[in-house]
């Protein structure tokens, strides 16, 4: 299964990216999905990240990753949108300044119960 985390700044969106790609257990499932260009736009920007995850301990460890990252200091208000599957057919939001790592978890495994049961 897949789910697509996002955040509306370019920059915390390749921070994120860049933070989940350097964790050695979650590198080969984590991708950036690109947005087609709007008009006048020239190439593609990432429009979320794409994490593929199986059960167990993949989520355990997106979870702590995703929780290292928004308790770093960045002197704005951070909110995740984190999505199961390509076509978002669930989606959540995480504030970054409103959440503990055991909320993660448990947004992300009720994410990946959701995705078994459809």
């Amino acid at each position: 299964m897949d789910i697509a985390v996002s955040v509306d700044d370019p920059a915390l969106q390749e921070s994120l990216f860049d933070w989940l790609r350097g964790d050695p257990e979650l590198r080969p499932a984590v991708k950036n999905r690109h947005a087609a260009p709007k008009p006048g736009e020239l190439g593609t920007i990432a429009d979320a990240i794409m994490i593929s995850v199986g059960s167990g301990g993949a989520l355990t460890v997106l979870a702590s990753a995703l929780k290292a990252w928004v308790q770093r200091p960045r002197g704005k208000h951070v909110v995740l949108r984190v999505s199961r599957g390509e076509n978002g057919e669930q989606t959540t939001e995480i504030e970054a300044d409103r959440v503990g790592s055991e909320d993660i978890e448990a947004i992300l495994d009720r994410l990946f119960r959701e995705g078994e049961s459809a």
